[in-house]
């Protein structure tokens, strides 16, 4: 018997047995419907024909043909979907949570409905989460302060300059409510695995920047859940590895006096910023990290690559978020803008690099996220995460791999794949109407009519 078969007689089974025990119980009107919507698919990387999206209790129940699905009453939203596209609600995997009331609607107006806070919200977190019951947030993720080997000139860092306080660390920022730890350039290797080793035993993640002083190969080997910004990358592929490492280590020495005058941290931590992102990148030749490339072979490395800061130069840079400053307050806008006094880091061949580098991981097997890195020159909140997704593309990516960096393959990241991530039946109802086809053209996912956020209209930019 073939199998269409086999599932026919089985269906007219189930209705003979249903019939046998009575009137089966139509299921609960939706709170929600959205009619005659195109729902992308970013598992299979299709888009349906227009079909009714019914939502109950904050989850998706059903998407059926138009007319088909399940019956409304007084109490059910209908929104008209004809002519738009339903896809996922979008994730920012590197953001900063820095000003929580303003921040939270500007992320869910650009459709982002799920964040990844890579440290600045400490003072801010336990008024975000009491509030998402009551306010439209998005969804969270927490890495509360930063934690760095060095006295920092920020205030959203913590410092941990030996392995027992790097244990310390871990401690409190899991005693706050940490979601997983932040780690950042300037730890030692013991700093480093200590903070690895405890967070494994208190089943914490971390990620963040890989140190200076640690081999990226041996960052993945202790576990670290994503690479940011390509951190460590290009320096342990560096044909001048050596030499880089040994001049960043004599630029921060001065810096373990137990108290350094802030004035004099700026420019030993830009140098050597410089030194490890852009002048690796002189000399960048993969043949040096055979160590590396073969982690990144392993399918398994997550790499979010913020290349809307790192990924082209100061005059694009400036023309994406000059339309975006006024939104912002006056002391942002420095954060957001590229100085023009600053020497050109993103030269055209270091791009040129760069853009090989990632064409390289790709191939190999790197998992990319898409992150934004707002606010930071290049990058504004909420819109900064579309032009990721544009350079993503622009780098080699196609728009549904693109997409997939800000939706599936998050939710996988954020171990939520099974609520979170794609529109599916019995997935959370986290939704963005556009009225255009992102997988045509990634440009569409910043064409957005309505949000959705756990089953509830939140946004009509």
């Amino acid at each position: 018997m073939s199998e269409m078969r086999t599932v026919a007689h089985a269906a007219v089974g189930l209705t003979l047995l249903a019939t046998a025990c009575g009137p089966v119980e139509p299921p609960p009107a939706p709170d929600l419907l959205i009619t005659s919507v195109r729902v992308v698919d970013v598992q299979r990387g299709l888009t349906s024909p227009p079909s009714d999206l019914s939502v109950r209790a904050g989850r998706i129940q059903s998407i059926d043909p138009p007319g088909q699905g399940p019956p409304t009453d007084s109490a059910t939203q209908v929104l008209d979907g004809d002519g738009l596209f339903a896809m996922p609600g979008l994730h920012d995997m590197h953001s900063h949570l820095w000003n929580r009331s303003q921040l939270a609607d500007t992320y869910l107006q650009n459709g982002i409905t799920s964040v990844r806070d890579m440290g600045g919200a400490q003072d801010n977190w336990a008024t975000w989460q009491a509030e998402a019951d009551s306010i439209p947030v998005p969804r969270a993720l927490n890495a509360g302060w930063i934690v760095d080997g060095l006295q920092s000139v920020s205030f959203f860092f913590t410092e941990a300059r030996s392995a027992e306080a790097a244990r310390a660390r871990v401690d409190e920022l899991q005693g706050s409510g940490a979601d997983f730890i932040k780690v950042y350039s300037r730890l030692t290797p013991e700093a480093f695995s200590a903070i690895a080793t405890r967070a494994r035993e208190l089943g914490l993640g971390f990620s963040g920047h890989v140190p200076y002083a640690v081999p990226a190969s041996r960052a993945l080997r202790e576990g670290m859940g994503s690479i940011e910004h390509f951190t460590g990358v290009a320096l342990e592929c560096s044909s001048r590895e050596s030499d880089i490492r040994r001049r960043i280590e004599e630029l921060l020495a001065p810096l373990q006096a137990d108290s350094v005058d802030a004035s004099l941290l700026s420019a030993p931590l830009q140098e050597a910023y410089r030194l490890e992102r852009w002048e690796a990148l002189d000399d960048y030749d993969p043949s040096e990290c055979a160590d590396l490339m073969q982690a990144f072979e392993s399918g398994e490395v997550w790499v979010t690559p913020t290349l809307v800061v790192a990924g082209d130069g100061p005059e694009a840079k400036l023309s994406r978020v000059e339309p975006h400053l006024s939104s912002w307050p006056e002391w942002m806008h420095g954060m957001m803008r590229p100085q023009s006094s600053e020497p050109v880091l993103e030269t055209p061949e270091r791009i040129a690099t760069l853009r090989q580098m990632f064409s390289e991981l790709d191939a190999l097997g790197v998992r990319w996220l898409a992150g934004s890195d707002a606010p930071n020159p290049g990058s504004a909140p909420g819109v900064g995460l579309h032009h990721e997704l544009e350079l993503l593309v622009d780098f080699g990516l196609t728009p549904l791999r693109a997409l997939q960096a800000a939706t599936l393959h998050a939710a996988q990241f954020e171990g939520r794949a099974d609520e979170s991530g794609s529109l599916t039946v019995g997935k959370d109802a986290d939704i963005v109407l556009s009225t255009g086809d992102p997988l045509e053209n990634i440009t569409n996912t910043q064409s957005i009519q309505a949000v959705i956020l756990r089953g509830r209209v939140v946004a009509r930019p």
